[in-house]
């Protein structure tokens, strides 16, 4: 996963996705455990996703 991330400059969107449903089965389930501490790389996922989107689209 990290070369994939370090060959792309983010992380891949299906990625995302699974840890976004893993994260809230788990708030759901267990809201207070260590679930919540996905929530921060998971924004900063989205983030870098959204702007190499955001470059992508731009850039044709």
């Amino acid at each position: 996963m990290i070369e994939l991330e370090r060959a792309r400059g983010f992380v891949p969107g299906p990625v995302l996705v699974v840890l976004a449903v893993t994260v809230v089965f788990g708030l759901v389930f267990e809201p207070v455990s260590g679930f919540v501490t996905l929530l921060v790389p998971l924004g900063f996922g989205a983030l870098s996703w959204w702007r190499a989107r955001n470059r992508q689209a731009t850039a044709a």
